[in-house]
């Protein structure tokens, strides 16, 4: 585990070195800014064996009420849209 947190600790300094490296640039405030507010909470994968590091699961499980939403236009109403989708990430 100890091995873990240092990685951890040496990816994100090397994202902070990004970000100072590019920090000069205009077009590039917004990226920066979200890599900036996220640090400390990248690479939270790491810390935990079996996470996976994308939000795979969370799409999987939404994909299904996505097809039935467009092919048959079920839930025309935009919140019980959202409140079924938010329900299926939690539930999978």
């Amino acid at each position: 585990m100890e091995e873990r947190v240092s990685q951890k600790a040496v990816f994100e300094k090397k994202l902070e070195e990004i970000v100072d490296k590019f920090n000069g640039f205009d077009e590039l405030q917004k990226p920066l800014t979200y890599i900036k507010n996220g640090l400390g909470c990248w690479y939270t994968c790491m810390l935990y064996p079996g996470m996976e590091p994308t939000n795979n699961l969370g799409e999987q499980a939404m994909r299904e009420h996505v097809i039935l939403r467009k092919i048959i236009g079920c839930f025309r109403l935009r919140e019980w849209s959202r409140e079924l989708s938010v329900y299926r990430i939690f539930v999978g």
